[in-house]
């Protein structure tokens, strides 16, 4: 692992040093990084795509308004849920019930 990161150091910097700066780099480098312990560590980037929560908003009122839910009904679900989602400010996937429970708390309270 320690030589991967060397080599992807000298890499990144072989258009900004001569050869034998980067021999030198290459050196301390191998001397310094010998001390450690070096592990590669996966990070996962995430990407919210606010268009998917968009697509599963729209149908659960289309699934509430097939199962005949009246118009009055629906109005009152969007009147909760989008104060809900503004809150919690995370993907509809990621909603936990901790979330629902501190929403509906804050609401009691003010």
């Amino acid at each position: 692992m320690q030589e991967k990161l060397i080599n992807r150091t000298l890499l990144e910097l072989q258009d900004h040093l001569s050869a034998d700066q980067l021999r030198r780099l290459k050196d301390v480098l191998t001397i310094e990084c010998s001390k450690y312990l070096i592990t590669e560590q996966k990070n996962e980037v995430a990407i919210y795509d606010e268009t998917s929560d968009i697509a599963a908003y729209k149908q659960f009122f289309v699934s509430k308004k097939l199962q005949g839910l009246s118009s009055g009904t629906l109005n009152l679900y969007m009147q909760t849920i989008n104060p809900f989602m503004r809150s919690v400010r995370k993907p509809f996937s990621d909603v936990t019930t901790n979330d629902i429970r501190l929403f509906i708390a804050n609401r009691e309270i003010c």
